[in-house]
């Protein structure tokens, strides 16, 4: 095993004040890490699906809406409910993503919560409108899309927890790997002190 100089810790000591360049660049790295610039190519997927989405909320708001479809009396509640939760989820889905693409950047953190918000909202609101009317009716099948659907609910919670997980221990790491060269590069500098 190395053993360390015995005025090691006395060049520790005097090597607490950070470089604010190595600082800054520290953080420009953890920036590049968390926030992902959108390419051009996935700025206009975005923006196509985003359209899109807005598109087919406007549909299912205009025809759940309609007469024809109030006039419909075989059509279970719980449908119209479905289609009004849908209908939402991809209208404030479709306005997220058309905002992303204007401003260029997919911050992992922030970005991450909203759309996981937003898919346990959506996917977690059929679950609970199968399981009712699965429950009501006792139709096996829909209680079976239900508890589907929430076991989804639960998969994409637990990856995006991970993910959250992974990108604070990145974060840390690097910040580990930064403070660990700027305290040798300075041990170096430093002269010994002569007994």
């Amino acid at each position: 095993m190395r053993t360390l100089p015995k005025d090691f810790s006395e060049r520790l000591i005097d090597t607490d004040a950070a470089d604010s360049q190595r600082r800054e660049k520290l953080r420009e790295d953890i920036r590049n890490m968390i926030e992902q610039k959108l390419s051009r190519t996935k700025r206009l997927a975005m923006v196509c699906g985003g359209v899109l989405l807005v598109i087919f909320a406007i549909c299912v708001a205009f025809l759940s809406g309609a007469p024809a479809a109030r006039r419909v009396r075989y059509l279970p509640e719980f449908i119209r409910i479905i289609a009004v939760i849908g209908g939402a989820g991809c209208l404030i889905l479709g306005v997220t993503m058309l905002w992303l693409a204007r401003a260029g950047v997919y911050h992992r953190r922030k970005h991450g919560q909203i759309f996981l918000l937003l898919s346990i909202l959506m996917v977690g609101g059929l679950a609970l409108m199968f399981l009712n009317e699965g429950w009501s009716t006792g139709d096996p099948q829909l209680v079976f899309i239900g508890q589907f659907l929430l076991v989804l609910v639960g998969i994409t919670l637990l990856l995006h927890l991970g993910e959250q997980f992974q990108l604070s221990l990145m974060q840390r790491f690097l910040e580990l790997e930064y403070r660990i060269a700027e305290l040798s590069e300075k041990i170096d500098r430093t002269p010994p002190t002569k007994p």
